[in-house]
């Protein structure tokens, strides 16, 4: 099993923190040509996953690499949908029971994706 078989396993565990700074953060560097940061709280749950590229992948290609990190079945139901565009800054975001999903663009293109646990009482 390579680090990010680990990750996505590690992924499948109960939300993590309720609050305060993760405990352990660690860096996968993938293939695809950017980093996988993941943040996790008590008990070493994940808590928080995110995805910088410089260079934006095309959405398709992102999707797809989302669906593969946090499947449906991860994510629960959707809940809810937005994006808030201020100036060169944008932000949408994919509210599910068990997970959020920020997408932040800035305007010289670098993108970041964060996929939040939810610890079952925030939305």
């Amino acid at each position: 099993m390579d680090r990010f078989d680990l990750c996505r396993l590690l992924c499948q565990s109960p939300a993590g923190a309720k609050s305060g700074a993760p405990l352990h953060r660690e860096t996968f560097h993938l293939p695809q040509g950017f980093d996988l940061t993941v943040d996790y709280g008590a008990e070493n749950q994940v808590c928080k996953l995110e995805v910088r590229a410089e260079t934006p992948l095309p959405e398709h290609d992102m999707q797809a690499f989302l669906l593969n990190l946090v499947p449906a079945s991860m994510r629960g139901k959707e809940v809810a949908r937005g994006l808030h565009i201020v100036g060169g800054f944008n932000v949408s975001h994919l509210i599910y029971e068990h997970v959020t999903i920020f997408i932040t663009s800035t305007v010289d293109r670098a993108e970041t994706v964060t996929v939040q646990f939810n610890n079952g009482n925030s939305h």
